[in-house]
């Protein structure tokens, strides 16, 4: 999940210009600004509760709620960061790696504050039940990845004689630097598809895809 839609950044703190705030956050929409989805409520129980999940605000281009969960701290990044680091890829190691540094870095020049925190800072982890295997662990970030980047779509083809339905799954990354490392890795989780690209169009570059039709499809959901 947080390979697909999670970010790590370190910017500036609006409250003290001379400063970095760091935070973690994972982004998700929801038809209903009553309804979180259950992807966020699930990836912060898997997080032992860390960090929260704010309020929606509405996106105008889509007609969408925004959601987003948030881990604003040093420490709960940190924690929830390395919770993740043994499944992340690449790319999300890297940032999150740049933002902590660079975050750290700014107390050789400024004075840290520090203060009581609005809320207890505890870690929840269920203990119950045997530890994942390891392809259990595989499969779980496959499913992470796809809940956040994935689709399954319905096509339909009609003739006057005849109407075709067809299944297709697509997982989406965009990389300037040639095929996404977690698309190759979920590509080998799955053991099927193809992956095309790049593309490139309205807001986007450097697009690859994942792509499964419906006969290696029912085998990847298998």
């Amino acid at each position: 999940m947080f390979d697909g839609e999670g970010c790590t950044s370190a910017g500036i703190d609006r409250r003290r210009p001379n400063s970095l705030r760091i935070q973690a956050s994972v982004g998700q929409s929801s038809h209903s600004a009553d309804l979180i989805p259950s992807v966020l409520v699930r990836f912060h129980e898997a997080v032992g509760g860390m960090g929260a999940i704010g309020a929606p605000y509405l996106d105008e281009r889509s007609g969408t709620f925004a959601y987003q969960w948030r881990a604003g701290s040093f420490e709960e990044v940190q924690a929830v960061i390395a919770l993740l680091w043994r499944n992340l890829g690449t790319v999300k190691r890297a940032q999150a790696a740049e933002a902590l540094v660079r975050f750290r870095m700014q107390y050789g020049t400024i004075r840290p504050r520090y203060r009581t925190p609005t809320r207890p800072r505890r870690l929840s982890l269920s203990l119950a039940g045997s530890a994942a295997s390891t392809q259990e662990q595989r499969l779980a970030w496959a499913a992470g990845l796809f809940d956040g980047e994935g689709s399954t779509e319905l096509h339909t083809r009609r003739r006057p004689d005849r109407t075709w339905f067809s299944l297709r799954s697509r997982v989406s990354q965009c990389d300037a630097q040639g095929i996404p490392e977690v698309l190759q890795r979920f590509q080998a989780v799955v053991r099927c598809g193809r992956i095309d690209g790049p593309t490139s169009g309205e807001g986007y570059e450097n697009a690859y895809k994942w792509d499964a039709g419906q006969t290696t499809l029912f085998k990847s959901c298998a």
